[in-house]
């Protein structure tokens, strides 16, 4: 956990008060298909871990940061801005970190689905968890590149979910592209 969020410390050393988290992960609705890159809302850390275990040092930040609001409100509501404006659907989701390496059983996508969980994937929430300790604004997206549901699970791989990714690389693109002209033109 301390080497996957190193980057994440070196940047707020640098001076980046702001960060975009971007992942692939799986949709556990029926509604969220293949293909839709959604805003991440919130999460559920089920990963087992977390980057803020062990001893304190002040100099990393709080030690019990607040986590009310996890994705910066005004962050996201300019990605959203940007997703109208591109004409990006822009569906928000709830995302379960767990540790992975393995997709998902059936049973599992069920139980996802009864906490609240959109999607899941196996990143994202311990950066986003050392960027909060850090005071840093974050905005999240996701890439949903295939759908788990429990009463008809599919076979998943992952060559399937890279296939995916370039597909909408585009467009991702150009949301990122122009989420960032907004930030430039708000400093």
């Amino acid at each position: 956990m301390q080497e996957i969020t190193l980057p994440v410390r070196v940047m707020h050393q640098l001076g980046i008060r702001k960060v975009m988290i971007t992942n692939a992960a799986g949709s556990i609705r029926p509604h969220l298909l293949p293909g839709t890159i959604a805003e991440i809302a919130d999460h559920i850390n089920l990963m087992g871990d977390n980057p803020l275990i062990g001893p304190h040092d002040p100099f990393l930040g709080e030690r019990f940061p607040d986590m009310s609001e996890p994705y910066s409100v005004a962050l996201r509501q300019l990605l959203r801005l940007t997703a109208s404006e591109e004409n990006i659907d822009l569906p928000r989701v709830v995302y379960a970190a767990v540790s992975g390496p393995s997709y998902e059983t059936a049973a599992e996508i069920h139980m996802l689905q009864m906490i609240g969980a959109d999607a899941v994937g196996m990143s994202t929430v311990p950066e986003v968890l050392v960027a909060r300790q850090l005071g840093m604004q974050v905005v999240g997206l996701s890439v949903l590149t295939d759908q788990s549901l429990p009463e008809a699970m599919q076979p998943i791989s992952h060559q399937m979910v890279s296939d995916i990714s370039r597909q909408v690389n585009p467009q991702v693109t150009r949301l990122i592209l122009g989420f960032l002209a907004k930030l430039e033109r708000e400093k």
